[in-house]
């Protein structure tokens, strides 16, 4: 199933075997229960999901492209340096073949390209993943709709898509048509691979176990240059920056610290509210009441926030 991250409102994805993370009725449901709206919320462990998404020259002038509805599962990378070593009577040489072209459009003056081995993997394949969301199937019509004209898994559907992305030419007229990848990791929260995908190394392995039906298919890439950079720490630094700020913030700075921002005046349209200062060690018992009646109210506008956003949500699934 896929969820409604509570404080990012971004999509996150579930296991790769049965879908048992709550949606976002459940946990507000949940959180009115057990009174958690006004207690500190936890850090997430992990970031909302940016999908990977694989795609190619040609499809790009089709504007076609794979997004990954399971992130690669593992990612290997075998670096090379054109470097050569001659052992003589004297001693050791080493031979550098820099060029300083390759510094600028290749993987770098004195690395060889780069092959990456990725294994992706497809998720729950079984046919009742063609509808992970509930709503999908809320009405008698879309039920109809699912008789006559089932779907595919989007994970299953992703692994049609890339055998016919690998049947593709070598070349569209004189120009080279690419692989491209971009994917996103803790050592690269954004990278793009461009290169080939190598003939011999594309192998596939149908698994059944008692969560369901897997597919998982494992390619190498010879990567001819990517972006940024992987041999700039500048650029992987700017990159890596970018990245956090625009999808990673909450879990590098908690949920609470967030909250606390999206509730100051200007940030949101929520009225600003100045974060609780620590209380000092003679503070009077009424400053220190007055202190939590501020942290309360953050967590009840945050709350607030949080229900008009579903309540928009289900005036737009009802209205569609």
């Amino acid at each position: 199933m896929a969820v409604k991250n509570v404080f990012s409102r971004q999509s996150q994805r579930g296991s790769t075997g049965a879908r048992t993370q709550l949606s976002l009725e459940q946990l507000v449901a949940l959180a009115r229960e057990r009174n958690t709206f006004n207690s500190p919320k936890p850090r997430l462990s992990r970031q909302p999901r940016a999908e990977a998404i694989v795609t190619s020259t040609l499809w790009e002038y089709q504007r076609k492209m794979i997004p990954l509805f399971i992130n690669p599962k593992t990612i290997s990378w075998e670096l090379a340096q054109r470097i050569s070593t001659i052992k003589t009577l004297a001693g050791t040489v080493q031979n550098f073949w820099g060029n300083g072209f390759r510094q600028i459009h290749g993987p770098g003056r004195y690395y060889d390209e780069p092959i990456v081995n990725i294994t992706f993997q497809s998720g729950n394949i079984m046919p009742s993943m063609g509808y992970p969301e509930e709503r999908e199937l809320n009405t008698v019509d879309k039920i109809a709709d699912a008789v006559f004209a089932p779907k595919v898994p989007e994970g299953l559907l992703n692994f049609y898509w890339f055998l016919e992305l690998l049947d593709q030419g070598a070349l569209i007229g004189t120009q080279p048509n690419l692989h491209k990848l971009t994917y996103h990791s803790r050592v690269f929260p954004t990278i793009t691979l461009i290169g080939r995908f190598q003939p011999e190394q594309i192998s596939f392995v149908e698994s059944a176990t008692a969560e369901g039906n897997t597919v998982e298919w494992e390619a190498s890439m010879l990567v001819y240059r990517t972006i940024p950079r992987f041999n700039s720490a500048s650029l992987l630094e700017r990159a890596y920056q970018g990245f956090i700020r625009e999808v990673g913030a909450v879990e590098q700075l908690g949920a609470e610290n967030m909250a606390r921002y999206h509730n100051v005046e200007g940030v949101s349209s929520v009225a600003g509210e100045p974060p609780p200062r620590p209380p000092k060690q003679r503070e009077t018992v009424s400053r220190i009441a007055s202190s939590k009646a501020t942290r309360q109210n953050i967590a009840a506008s945050a709350h607030e926030n949080l229900q008009n956003n579903m309540a928009t949500e289900l005036a737009l699934i009802s209205g569609s």
